[in-house]
C-alpha cells in the first residue's frame, strides 16, 4: 500500500505537479492515516450493524461489501484504499474472532455459513484473476512482437532469467533456513 501511494505521488511529479520531498512525505502520511481511519470507521459500523441484523445471509453480504465500500470511499477522498480495506478487514475479523462483546446469540449460524462461503469466493476470485491474466498474455505477446524496443525475444529471455533466479533463490533460501534440519537415518 505504501509503494502504491509513493507511486501515485511519483506519477504526479512526472505529470508536472509541483511536488517536493516534504510535500510527498506529508501526502504519504495523509493518505496513510486517512485510509486507516476510513477502514476503522467502516469496521466499527460493520461490527455494530452485523450484531443487529440477526440474519446470516445479510451479515455475510455486509462483510462481502465491506472491502469494496471502504476502498471506494477512501479513493474518493484521495486516501489509500488498500490501507482502508486492510484495516477494515483486519479489525472485523479480529473482533469477530477474539472479542467476546462481538459474540452474540445466533453468531454461530453466520460463522458456519461463512466457513463454507469464503473458500468458494476465494476460489472464484483467484480463478478469475489467473484467467484474466491468461487472456491478456496474448495481447502482451502480440504487442511485444510488433515493438522495436525491447521486443519479444529480449523480454522472453529476461523473463526466463528472472524465473530461474527466483527458483534458485527460493531453493537456496529454503536450504539455508531448513537444510540443517534434515532427517538422518
Amino acid at each position: 500500500a505504501t509503494a502504491l501511494t509513493v507511486f501515485a505521488i511519483a506519477i504526479g511529479a512526472v505529470q508536472g505537479e509541483h511536488t517536493t520531498w516534504g510535500h510527498g512525505a506529508v501526502e504519504l502520511l495523509r493518505n496513510t492515516f486517512v485510509g486507516i481511519a476510513i477502514g476503522a470507521l467502516f469496521a466499527v459500523a460493520t461490527l455494530w450493524l452485523r450484531k443487529r441484523l440477526g440474519n446470516p445471509t445479510l451479515e455475510t453480504a455486509l462483510v462481502l461489501l465491506l472491502p469494496f465500500t471502504a476502498f471506494l470511499v477512501a479513493e474518493q477522498v484521495h486516501a489509500s484504499g488498500i490501507l482502508a480495506v486492510v484495516t477494515a478487514a483486519f479489525a472485523v475479523s479480529t473482533n469477530l474472532t477474539l472479542d467476546p462483546k462481538h459474540q452474540y446469540p445466533g453468531a454461530y449460524r453466520t460463522r458456519l455459513q461463512e466457513e463454507a462461503f469464503w473458500p468458494v469466493v476465494d476460489f472464484l476470485l483467484e480463478t478469475f484473476v489467473f484467467a484474466y491474466i491468461g487472456f491478456q498474455l496474448r495481447f502482451v505477446l502480440s504487442d511485444l512482437a510488433h515493438s522495436e524496443e525491447p521486443g519479444l525475444r529480449p523480454t522472453l529471455i529476461a523473463a526466463g532469467v528472472l524465473l530461474v533466479v527466483a527458483i534458485v533463490s527460493r531453493l537456496v533460501g529454503v536450504y539455508l533456513l531448513f537444510g540443517r534440519y534434515t532427517v538422518k537415518e
